[in-house]
């Protein structure tokens, strides 16, 4: 991938002087590759990973499980000779596992790079492209790492093939320097799931699940259904029927999990 930093923005995604081992934030991003007519359907060509710090912890091109139609080379940055050098998918999927085992996850669309790699247990992770707040940055739509890069830190990436340790890296840098404010409107998926738990056992709720930074639930209101898909549209329902709870906790519900 191009970049074009500004000076004293370069050591904003990488300090060569930092620790170099396993973290407790880790960041991912993968390169994905087209399979099937025309390369419509998207397989995992390279997953790389990196410490709060920037440091490469895992980096490796991988061999889809099915024949490429698409290598995407001007985007993704993968050809044959990279594909075929590269490590068998499960190899792969299993290393990433291990890596991310108790970790906190950060990265970009995060949801695309979980769904290639076949994951379907959940993880404690922050996402960047869900992070509200950003969204101001792209016309309240969600925003593209490039778009948050440049707006937020002055870098230009993605210059034409993309790189997924640098755009890693970005995600990384964007979640230190908003740490606070995003762990500060962050609750966990546990809090959460206690407070509704026990508003189900008054008999307000029906059912619930959360996912991919959705919260889904039903309330009964006078014996019929209500269906919320968003915790504010929660929190207005909870006011206007006057239950007692911690209501900031559900308007700074923004905790993702992954779920399918």
């Amino acid at each position: 991938m191009s970049m074009m930093i500004r000076q004293d923005a370069q050591m904003d995604l990488f300090d060569i002087n930092s620790f170099e081992g396993p973290t407790k934030y880790v960041a991912m991003d993968c390169e994905m590759v087209g399979v099937g007519p025309r390369g419509r359907r998207q397989q995992l060509g390279r997953v790389s990973i990196v410490n709060y710090y920037g440091h490469v912890l895992y980096d490796t091109c991988v061999k889809p499980r099915e024949k490429v139609t698409n290598y995407r080379t001007h985007v993704s940055g993968l050809t044959r000779e990279k594909i075929e050098n590269g490590k068998d998918f499960k190899t792969a999927q299993k290393d990433v596992k291990n890596i991310l085992k108790g970790k906190i996850l950060i990265g970009h669309s995060l949801t695309n790079d979980l769904k290639v790699l076949h994951f379907h247990q959940q993880f404690r992770m922050y996402d960047t492209q869900k992070y509200a707040p950003f969204r101001t940055y792209n016309k309240g739509q969600l925003p593209g790492l490039k778009t948050l890069a440049f707006k937020i830190r002055n870098i230009d990436i993605q210059e034409g093939m993309h790189d997924s340790v640098e755009d890693a890296r970005v995600a990384m840098r964007l979640f230190v320097f908003h740490r606070l404010e995003l762990e500060k409107m962050n609750i966990t998926f546990d809090k959460i799931n206690h407070i509704l738990k026990q508003m189900k056992k008054q008999g307000r709720i029906f059912d619930y699940i959360e996912k991919n930074s959705t919260l889904y639930c039903k309330i009964t209101m006078n014996e019929n259904y209500v269906s919320v898909k968003k915790a504010s549209d929660l929190t207005k329902l909870l006011l206007k029927t006057k239950w007692v709870i911690p209501m900031d906790l559900l308007t700074r519900f923004t905790y993702s999990q992954h779920q399918n």
